[in-house]
């Protein structure tokens, strides 16, 4: 494709967003609609507890609306790090409640889960193997901490939701990832180059967090292979060079390197070009590949 057109409905699933947001967002026509389902940021709780990080009701209706348009558009629904954390307890509660809606509402289509929680025995045998390292400051890593967790996850790239892609599911639910994946995959998966995939993914990843004022809206992202265009589904937000440069530094240890499980995001040549009061184009991003690692958590 020369473009693919993306949308993220609000920061994390469950956070809410405005129906005429994704009904405008819709008129772009886009090839997926998405949302990141959660985060490390609220601390170990929620994955040691199995818990979801907002209610199953709020969640629910965040997917019904995702659902109807998805199924409706004929196009992909992906969520990653569901539930709030990404566990198994958190993907099955997630994967009940879309089954649910699609009882309710009379939806048919392919769903795809991808788990992520890790099997302790396999986590002993490749620390023994010395394949497990400290990342950054951390302590090592050591056997008596895998038995003592109670739940361990493997923070994944974009690669298993291109699978889901491949083999033909609409809907895919994801455990733990990195949260640009979804969108990420979406892209590569149409054949656009890494670095403006990797730039869109890091957008949408908070939706309305790259536009002001921020708020839980939705982000409509265009990516082509020299480019990436960001503008606010909702009129009363807009995006901007600084908006735009502020969400590039979200969670993110350097202002101008992305470091993913496949490489690192490079910004330092970065371009961006006002189209209008809304919209935001970004050029020059670079990938670099490296060595895939799976972060655990």
């Amino acid at each position: 494709m020369n473009e693919v057109r993306m949308v993220s409905v609000s920061g994390i699933l469950g956070y809410g967003f405005p129906e005429a947001s994704l009904v405008a967002a819709m008129k772009t026509n886009p090839h997926m609609i998405g949302v990141d389902g959660g985060s490390s940021d609220p601390g170990p709780h929620y994955l040691g507890s199995g818990k979801t990080l907002v209610p199953p009701f709020v969640m629910k209706r965040d997917l019904r609306l995702l659902l109807r348009e998805a199924i409706g558009a004929g196009i992909p629904m992906m969520i990653g790090t569901a539930g709030g954390a990404g566990g198994e307890p958190h993907l099955q509660a997630t994967a009940t409640l879309v089954r649910e809606i699609a009882k309710e509402d009379g939806l048919h289509f392919r769903m795809a889960l991808i788990h992520s929680e890790q099997d302790k025995g396999f986590l002993k045998k490749q620390l023994a193997a010395g394949r497990i390292h400290a990342l950054g400051h951390s302590a090592p890593l050591d056997e008596g901490t895998v038995d003592r967790a109670e739940r361990i996850v493997g923070m994944m790239g974009p690669e298993p939701h291109r699978e889901a892609l491949k083999a033909g599911a609409q809907v895919i639910l994801a455990g733990r990832g990195t949260d640009p994946s979804p969108w990420v995959a979406l892209a590569t998966h149409h054949g656009v180059a890494e670095a403006p995939s990797w730039f869109a993914g890091k957008l949408l990843e908070c939706a309305c967090n790259a536009a002001i004022p921020k708020k839980h809206d939705c982000l409509t992202v265009t990516v082509r292979d020299d480019c990436v265009e960001a503008e606010p589904a909702n009129p009363e937000l807009r995006c901007t060079p600084l908006s735009i440069g502020v969400q590039m530094l979200h969670e993110n240890s350097s202002p101008i390197t992305l470091r993913e499980p496949g490489g690192t995001l490079d910004t330092s040549e970065c371009r961006m070009e006002v189209l209008t009061d809304r919209r935001v184009r970004i050029s020059g991003m670079k990938w670099i590949p490296a060595p895939h690692t799976i972060k655990l958590e």
